[in-house]
């Protein structure tokens, strides 16, 4: 993984858990995928969290390509 791209991602302010989360989350996305883009939203972006949120990722890739990939991360 590259620590230099992980410096430049423009993180969201959250509460501990879900920043833990999403670090993992994002950390996850570029040790297996090429990327060029994340886009991450939801309930728990807008500072509306409820039990059941979760983080909804959309990754861009330069190539096409078409995956759905449901992995948990505990923050």
């Amino acid at each position: 993984m590259n620590k230099e791209v992980l410096e430049q991602c423009h993180w969201p302010a959250l509460v501990e858990k879900y920043d833990r989360t999403l670090r993992k989350a994002v950390e996850f996305i570029l040790d297996t995928y090429e990327v060029s883009g994340i886009i991450v939203a939801g309930s728990i972006i807008d500072g509306n969290a409820h039990p059941s949120s979760d983080l909804d990722i959309c990754v861009v890739h330069t190539r096409a390509q078409r995956q759905r990939v449901q992995k948990r991360f505990s923050g």
